[in-house]
Order: C-alpha cells, then structure tokens, then sequence
C-alpha cells in the first residue's frame, strides 16, 4: 500500500469549490466500489474477508484518531503565515520610512523571525505526515500478510483454492486504492477547513453597528441634527465622548476645535452611524439614527476623512466612487472646486491617469484634494470636514475654503479644524476637551469668554509685536 497521495500539507484555495465536489464524487465512488469488493469477497471467503474488513476499520480509525492534530497544525501554520505576510506586506508599505529611520536591518530580523516560525511549523507539519503515512503502510503491510498467511492455510487444508486466493488478492488491491482515495479526501477537507477557518472568521464578523429589520429610508433630509445626552465609548476604557447636547439647524456651518483625542472625530463619525452611541441618541430631522436604514443614511451624509483612502485606479473612478453615474463634467467641477483639477490636467493621461496603490504618487495635500472632490461630488445634504485641509499649505487652505463657500451654503456642514482659520465663520463653535463640551458659541462670544478659544486664537491669530533689541557699539566699546 502507498500512503495517500493527495494529502498535501499545503492546502490551495484556487479551486475550493471544485475540490469540494471532486470530493463528494469520490467519496461515493469509494462508497460503492467498497460495497461491490465487499460482497465479492464474503462470497468467496468470509474469514478472509472478514480481515480485510479489520484493515477498513482500522485505517478509517487511524485518520479519525489524528484528524484533530491535522487541524491545530494546519490552522497554527496558517495563522503564523498570515502574521508573516502581513509583516512583509507592512514593510513594503512603510519602505520610506523603513529607509529614513534606518530600521531595514530591524525589520528585516522581524521578517526573518516570522519566517523562521512559518519554516519550523512546516517542518512540523511534513514530519507529522512522514509519521502518518508510515502507520497506513504498516497497517496496510500487516493486514496484507495476515491475508497471506491466513490464504495459505486455507489452501493447505483444502478449504480455498490457490486461483481464488490470487482472485481474493486481487480484490485486496482493487479495494486498497479506493479507501486510500477516500481518507485522501477526509485530510484534504480537513486542511481545507483548518484553513478556511480563519477566512470565515473575518466574512462571519458581524458589525456591532446593525440594522433593525423595520429600519425604514430617510428621504429628503433637510439637514436639522440634534445630539441628545449622548455618550460613546469605543471599549471598557472609558468613554470617547460624555453627556453631548447641541443642536444644528439646517445649513448651519458647525466647527469642532479640541486637542487630538478630545472626542471630535468620533462625534463626527456618530453621524453617519459608523458607530452606536452608548447612552442618548443622535438625530437627522427628528428620526434617531438607528431607526433608519444605513444605505439612506449614509446616502445623505458626505465625509471627508483625514486619513485617506486611495485605491489604485485612475483619478476618474477614485473621484466617481460615491457616484459613478455623474457626468465627466460634473467630476471635472468638483475636482476644480477641490483645487485639484489644473494638477489632473497637467499629467500626460489626465483623469485617466493611474494613481498608485494607496496614493503612493501622491502628496498628502493631494490625496486630502481628492476626498473632498469626492465628497463634493456626491452632494449631500450634510457634509463633514474632517481636518480635511490639514496636509495642505495655506494658500491653497484659503482657495478652498473659498471654493467650498458656495458649497456648504444651504446645507449643514461639520467642520474638525486645528487651525482657527477654518473656523471662525462658523455659526457654532464646539470646544472639546476629554471628551466633553467645554466651550461653546459664535468666534466672537468665544473670544469674550477668555478660555481654551482665546488661547488657541491668541497663539494663532492675535497680532503680536516683537521688538528688535539694536545692539550699537560706541568708540569706547560699550554697548547701548
């Protein structure tokens, strides 16, 4: 007997459904040529059949016993693969700062590492099946001479004849090939499992942000938001924000100013039900976000992060994302409201021209550009800037804000800024700190208040006087 052929230790995801039903189809195979030899061989000789039958249920046995081990060593050694991929996939991603920061050799001993870790669970893993396949050659070589021996004395003693003990035989090894065939196929599908466990975990992972089944469309939004009471907390930690209450009208022009970590992306990202709120309730036009659907929500809501995403595709599909069936025109307009369209035209393929995985050909004031064309150009009726013009100079900082003037007019706009600049003519200045509200009001009624806002303006916008100290030297050397 040759152990199985098709038991691989690497299992391929290429053809997961065809291997599926080549295994379905052999195992039947298996199923019926077994009871077909079976009856043969009882019919023949039921003592010599009867230890063949020992060998059946001994090799079947022999793969249930270590089918668990097959599992743990395939599921470990994919699990250290993915760790490895992911760190090389990382390492090609930061190559600019690997290289400025001098860390290659670093990170090369943590690749190395990874690797090492991937090469001895593999090892492991080929030792263990070196191992199994010598237990299904002994048991095949043990069954296959107790049949010889237990043959040739029935032939001495006359109860069996020498053409049907070479008739029996020749039965043993048609029925050798279909029971290797099918344990092939049990290790195959268990490796195929032990792997596909850890894919089924990421497509099994459910949101924690659902959707009720009687969640009903929110259709012509006029933009009026209300935060109610409410507090979020992203972990047991502690709370991101706490005991948020303000209101919007529609068309106001919002500004959250606070330090990073004050609480004012993640009230940013409440609005379009990124997340769940955990005490209180966040409202568009009077309906809590919650009970509406997230396609209709997020329909309505247009945000421009400021961490980026790029896909690696032309300008034209990363601008088009939100609304692929706006017109070359329409891209065109956003893209110059964006400050964003003399850079497009200025390269050889224009909108045509392929951007890079992650925007890699980019600037940071570029990719920040992009989203704001792309948010621009799916029109909501609430808008969310957030820190969208941080990577850009002031000059264009000033264009654009110029340019989105006409936009944000009418609709309700969000604004997270670090630079007062951004903020001034907003009808509600939010001041956050630790999560909390602290300060609150137009520019002006902020300035008389004499807290964080006065600070913050004084740093960045107060004129200040410096005087220069002149240093003149007299005859005698003194100085005055």
């Amino acid at each position: 007997f040759l152990p199985p052929q098709d038991a691989n230790p690497t299992p391929s995801f290429g053809g997961f459904g065809l291997r599926v039903v080549e295994g379905t189809r052999r195992v039947v195979q298996v199923a019926l040529l077994m009871i077909a030899v079976t009856g043969v061989m009882v019919a023949t000789n039921w003592r010599l059949a009867l230890i063949v039958l020992l060998f059946v249920v001994a090799y079947v046995l022999r793969s249930r016993v270590g089918r668990g081990r097959v599992k743990q060593i395939f599921s470990e050694l994919q699990s250290r693969r993915g760790t490895m991929t992911a760190v090389l996939q990382e390492n090609i991603a930061s190559m600019r700062v690997v290289q400025a920061f001098g860390a290659a050799q670093y990170e090369q001993d943590k690749f190395d590492t990874e690797a090492s870790v991937v090469t001895d669970r593999s090892l492991a893993a080929s030792k263990f099946w070196i191992i199994r396949s010598a237990s299904y050659k002994f048991i095949a070589t043990a069954i296959a001479a107790a049949v010889l021996a237990m043959g040739g004395n029935e032939v001495v003693s006359e109860h069996l004849t020498a053409g049907e003990l070479t008739m029996f035989l020749l039965y043993l090894g048609m029925l050798e090939s279909p029971v290797q065939s099918g344990v092939a196929a049990a290790v195959n599908m268990t490796q195929i499992l032990a792997s596909g466990e850890r894919v089924l975990e990421v497509l099994n992972a459910e949101s924690p942000v659902r959707q009720k089944s009687d969640a009903r469309p929110i259709d012509q939004v006029k933009g009026h938001v209300r935060f109610d009471g409410v507090t979020m907390s992203y972990d047991s930690s502690g709370d991101a924000v706490q005991d948020i209450d303000f209101e919007v009208q529609p068309g106001q022009l919002v500004a959250l100013l606070g330090p990073p970590g004050s609480g004012k992306t993640t009230i940013a990202h409440l609005i379009p039900r990124f997340y769940d709120v955990t005490a209180g309730r966040v409202t568009i036009d009077g309906l809590d976000v919650r009970e509406v659907s997230l396609a209709s929500l997020r329909d309505n809501v247009g945000i421009a992060l400021q961490d980026v995403f790029v896909f690696g595709a032309p300008f034209r599909d990363n601008i088009k994302l939100g609304a692929p069936g706006v017109t070359d025109d329409e891209m065109v307009q956003a893209a110059t409201i964006a400050r964003l369209h003399d850079f497009i035209e200025s390269l050889p393929n224009g909108y045509d021209t392929w951007v890079g995985e992650r925007g890699v050909k980019l600037s940071g004031g570029q990719r920040q550009r992009l989203a704001i064309a792309r948010t621009i150009l799916v029109d909501p009726p609430i808008l969310i800037l957030d820190d969208s013009t941080s990577s850009v100079d002031i000059a264009t900082e000033r264009e654009i804000q110029k340019a989105l003037a006409k936009i944000v007019k009418d609709r309700t706009t969000f604004v997270i800024a670090h630079r007062l600049s951004s903020v001034r003519a907003a009808d509600l200045i939010l001041v956050m700190d630790g999560g909390r509200i602290v300060e609150r009001g137009t520019h002006l009624e902020l300035l008389d208040l004499g807290g964080y806002y006065r600070h913050i303006y004084d740093i960045q916008l107060a004129p200040t006087v410096e005087q220069a100290i002149v240093h003149v030297t007299d005859s005698d050397g003194g100085e005055s």
